[in-house]
C-alpha cells in the first residue's frame, strides 16, 4: 500500500481523556467509562470522519450521562473543545450502536467445518513423514476431516510447479 501511496495517519483520542477529564474536574470513574466508550470507538470509522477532540468530547458526554455527573454547560463545556452538540450525538449513536450488533464469533481458518481435532502438538509427527512444518499445515490432504468441494480444493505449490515445467513452450514443438 505504501508503494501505492497510501498514506494514513489517524490521531486516536486517548491522549485527550484524561486531560479532559481533569479539566472539568471529573472522577475516575468518569475517566475510566469515557476510555472504555473510545476503545469501542476503535471498532467503527469515527477516527477518520472527526477530529480525536471531538471524539473524545463524544466519550466524556456518553459516560456523563450514563454516570449521571453534570457537566458544565453554561458555557457549554465542549465548546472548549471546539465540539458542537450535533457532533456528540452523533458520536454517542455510533457508539451506542456497536452494542446492538451481534457477537463477534470465532471462525476456525483451518476447518471451517468446526472440526478442531488438529493440534499443534501434531507437528513434529507431520515433520518425520517429510516436509517442514509450514508447508504440511498449508496441505488440506493433513487435515483429513476437512473434504472441500472440488471446485474448492487448493493444490500444493510444487505439484503446479511440476506441470509448469513438465509442459512444452509453443516454441519447443
Amino acid at each position: 500500500m505504501k508503494e501505492l501511496g497510501f498514506n494514513l495517519h489517524v490521531d486516536h483520542p486517548h491522549k485527550f481523556i484524561l486531560f479532559y477529564v481533569h479539566i472539568l474536574n471529573g472522577t475516575n470513574e468518569l475517566a475510566q467509562q469515557a476510555w472504555n466508550y473510545l476503545n469501542d470507538s476503535l471498532r467503527t470509522t469515527l477516527c477518520i470522519r472527526y477530529k480525536p477532540e471531538v471524539i473524545a468530547s463524544g466519550a466524556i458526554h456518553l459516560a456523563a450521562k450514563k454516570l449521571g455527573i453534570a457537566l458544565p454547560d453554561n458555557p457549554p463545556w465542549y465548546h472548549l473543545y471546539d465540539t458542537t452538540i450535533e457532533q456528540l450525538q452523533v458520536i454517542e449513536t455510533e457508539i451506542l450502536n456497536l452494542y446492538n450488533l451481534p457477537k463477534l464469533e470465532y471462525i476456525n481458518v483451518l476447518d471451517p467445518h468446526g472440526d478442531t481435532r488438529f493440534r499443534f502438538s501434531q507437528i513434529p509427527e507431520l515433520i518425520q513423514h517429510g516436509g517442514n512444518s509450514s508447508n504440511l499445515l498449508m496441505q488440506p490432504n493433513n487435515f483429513p476431516a476437512y473434504n472441500a468441494p472440488p471446485h474448492q480444493q487448493v493444490q500444493h505449490a510444487s505439484v503446479n510447479r511440476k506441470r509448469r515445467r513438465s509442459s512444452k513452450s509453443p516454441l519447443q514443438q
